[in-house]
C-alpha cells in the first residue's frame, strides 16, 4: 500500500510538471501549424517537424536516392519510404547537416539541443547522473512521451500508466539510415540533437516499444525526427 501511495505521489508531480499550453500554435515555412507543450521550463513542438522549407523559406533537398542520400555532406530531407503519405503523421526525416543550419525551426524556436534533451528526461523523472550517460537510461519515461498506442508494435504499451502522460506524441516513424535504407517504422523513432559529436557523428535520441530512453551518437549523414524548441 505504501508503494502504491508513492508511485500516485510521483505521477501526480509529473502531472504537475507536465502541463500543456492551451491552444498555443505555431507555423513553420510550408504552414504547417504544431500544437505546443510545456515539459519543465521548456516549450517543446508536440510533433515532429514537418517542413520542407528553412524558416527563410528557401527549400531544404528533397533526396530519394539511396545512393545519393548515401554520400551527402550537404542539407537533405526525406519522409519515410519516400512516400509522401507518412508525412502528415510522422513528420520529415532530416540528416543532421540541414540540422546544423540553424535555420531549419520556425521564426523564434530552435532544434532541441542536448540540454533541451536532458532538461526533459529530468523532468521525466531520470536522475542527473545517468542523464549524462550514453546507452539505455530511464525506467518508463520512453513510455511517458508516446502516444497512439495503435502504431506502436507491441500493443501492451497501452497498458502503462505512464504512456502518453506528457503529452509529448512520439510515433514510431522509423529512421533513414546512412546508406539510405529506410528502418523501424512501428518499432521506434529517433531524434537529433543539435550538437556534434565529432566531426562525422552527431547525439541522437532514440525510443523503441521498451519503456527508457536510449542516447547515442550517429553518423551525420543518417534521417532522423527533429523537435523544435521555444527560443528563451
Amino acid at each position: 500500500m505504501k508503494l502504491k501511495i508513492q508511485i500516485i505521489i510521483l505521477l501526480s508531480c509529473l502531472c504537475i510538471t507536465l502541463q500543456a499550453h492551451k491552444n498555443n500554435m505555431v507555423t513553420d515555412a510550408d504552414g504547417n501549424i504544431y500544437t505546443t507543450i510545456n515539459i519543465g521550463n521548456k516549450e517543446w513542438l508536440a510533433e515532429n517537424l514537418k517542413t520542407t522549407k528553412y524558416n527563410d523559406g528557401i527549400s531544404i533537398p528533397i533526396v530519394a536516392n539511396d545512393v545519393e542520400w548515401k554520400f551527402l555532406i550537404t542539407p537533405a530531407l526525406c519522409w519515410f519510404e519516400n512516400d509522401s503519405s507518412n508525412l502528415e503523421k510522422y513528420g520529415c526525416l532530416y540528416n543532421w547537416y540541414a540540422v546544423n543550419t540553424g535555420n531549419l525551426c520556425p521564426a523564434g524556436w530552435h532544434v532541441a539541443t542536448e540540454k533541451n534533451w536532458a532538461n526533459l528526461e529530468m523532468a521525466l523523472g531520470i536522475d542527473t547522473i545517468d542523464v549524462q550517460k550514453n546507452n539505455w537510461r530511464g525506467t518508463n519515461q520512453g513510455n511517458m512521451l508516446k502516444a497512439d498506442t495503435a502504431l506502436w508494435l507491441n500493443g501492451i504499451l497501452g497498458d502503462s500508466t505512464s504512456f502518453a502522460m506528457s503529452g509529448f506524441k512520439a510515433l514510431p516513424s522509423g529512421i533513414r539510415g546512412i546508406n539510405g535504407g529506410f528502418d523501424g517504422m512501428g518499432g521506434y523513432t529517433g531524434w537529433w540533437a543539435a550538437i556534434t559529436d565529432n566531426l562525422s557523428f552527431a547525439i541522437y535520441r532514440k525510443i523503441t516499444s521498451y519503456g527508457d530512453i536510449f542516447k547515442g551518437s550517429e553518423e551525420k549523414r543518417a534521417g532522423y525526427s527533429v523537435r523544435c524548441v521555444k527560443n528563451e
